[in-house]
This record gives C-alpha cells, structure tokens and sequence, in this order.
C-alpha cells in the first residue's frame, strides 16, 4: 500500500522539486540526485527500475515525482552496513578515514558511486584538521533520513 506523505516531507518535496526540475519537469538524469537531495540513496539498477515503473518519461511532473516519493522505496543501508564497510579501511582504529580511501572504496565496492557522486557525499562531511572524516559521522549522513 502506498504510503502518504507529512505535510513536512510534502514541503520538501516541492521545494526539492522547484530545484532540480524545469518547465518540463525533474530531467529523469537528474531524478536520482533530487531522491538523493531528499535522502534517498538509491542504486543505479534501483533508479533504472523506478524510471521503467513510471513509464520511462524524460521527464518527471509533479504528480509522478509525488508517486514515487509515495512508493515503498529500497531500504537505506543499516548504520551497521556502513559502519563495517567503513571499519575496512579504518586501518589504524581511530574511527576515521582519508578522503581518498573513502573515494576508492565509493567507487570500486558495491554499487560504484561515480566520482561526482562521492565528491558530493564528501563535500557533506565535516573533514577535520587532518583531512580526515569521522566515520561515525559518515554513518549518520549516509543514513540520515
């Protein structure tokens, strides 16, 4: 059964919508990063399956934007999941990582994140002195929402 929106979430969806859409609507290339503005990190085989739901448009109106915002979308990873993941490349055990092993790790395990794609996820952590970045953080952003 599809779920309804808050009047909260309703309202960041049309603010989010009058962000990433135009006149004709969200360009379905641009579909993924307004579900990501919302904290909906879906994969690419996860978004491709989500176009072809709605029929495949180039465009997203509104009222599709609203459906697919209603659908039961693909769960978050667990903090648990990121958290393992990120304890890989935590070699000395301090609970935080380099920039750059985070950027392999996005884009060479799992679902590759594109370079664009972690450079944004890295621009919304806080990186300290060192240039490194919390993981503790890093698993609040990624499953914030």
């Amino acid at each position: 059964m599809p779920r309804r929106l808050s009047p909260s979430k309703l309202a960041e969806a049309k603010e989010c919508y009058a962000i990433y859409g135009n006149k004709g609507g969200i360009p379905t290339s641009e579909l993924g990063n307004a579900l990501r503005a919302l904290g909906i990190n879906t994969t690419k085989s996860e978004l491709r399956t989500i176009v072809t739901d709605i029929g495949s448009p180039s465009s997203v109106n509104f009222d599709l934007f609203h459906t697919v915002l209603c659908k039961d979308l693909p769960p978050k990873e667990s903090p648990e999941e990121v958290r393992e993941a990120l304890s890989i490349f935590d070699s000395n055990g301090d609970g935080r990582i380099s920039t750059a092993e985070l950027k392999h790790m996005m884009m060479t395990m799992g679902e590759k994140l594109s370079k664009e794609e972690v450079d944004m996820l890295i621009r919304e952590a806080n990186i300290d002195e060192d240039g490194l970045i919390s993981c503790e953080q890093f698993v609040q952003l990624m499953c914030q929402k």
